[in-house]
């Protein structure tokens, strides 16, 4: 019998296109780094994740955005001055954006910690940045719904940190994830701007 420990890193990837953002020093926050999670295990690591972000059909090309949202090959285009929207698939109007991905954990396996991580940008409409909705919920919060769930639970920040105007923000869900276990998660109302230039957000 396999009786491993799956270690939960993320039930969500680092967003800002899924890329890491390098800036200069003097625009980090000032908080000191810190372990969300230490203990030595025998097991694996699983992760999920998404963007909330895409591009604005109504106000770019076809062929712009097909060129954005393309996965295979080589980047063929960025989300630099181009405008975004939010993706939203839950058809729970109650929300105003949402994504999902999928975690898959062996059924003889045991979650021992795991962590949601969202970004977002909290641009102003100054600049080349054309910002064109700014939403009224609190940076520091998401709804999380976890697999087998019809309802969405709130999630509050451990901490956010702010580099610049984007804002990353983390928090522990052991136990929903030790209640999901396997399936579709789907993350809503994570509060970021859209509009031209750099607008973007994801979990």
């Amino acid at each position: 019998m396999n009786n491993s420990k799956v270690k939960m890193i993320h039930v969500g990837a680092y967003a800002l296109c899924a890329t890491t953002l390098f800036l200069p020093a003097a625009a980090f926050a000032a908080r000191p780094f810190s372990v969300a999670y230490k203990d030595v295990l025998t097991g694996d690591l699983a992760r999920t994740g998404n963007s909330i972000m895409t591009c604005d059909r109504t106000r770019e090309s076809n062929a712009k955005c097909n060129r954005i949202e393309s996965t295979t090959g080589t980047i063929q285009d960025n989300n630099n001055n181009t405008y975004t929207r939010f993706i939203d698939i839950d058809g729970d109007s109650s929300t105003y954006n949402s994504s999902a991905g999928t975690l898959s954990i062996p059924t003889t396996s045991q979650v021992e910690w795991a962590g949601l991580y969202w970004s977002l940008n909290d641009w102003a409409d100054t600049g080349s940045h054309d910002r064109t909705s700014r939403p009224t919920t609190p940076n520091n919060q998401v709804r999380l719904r976890i697999p087998g769930s019809t309802s969405y639970v709130t999630v509050t920040a451990d901490w956010c940190d702010t580099i610049d105007q984007y804002v990353q923000c983390y928090a522990t869900v052991t136990g929903l994830v030790q209640a999901g276990r396997s399936g579709e998660y789907i993350v809503a109302d994570i509060s970021a701007n859209t509009g031209r230039d750099d607008f973007t957000g994801g979990w």
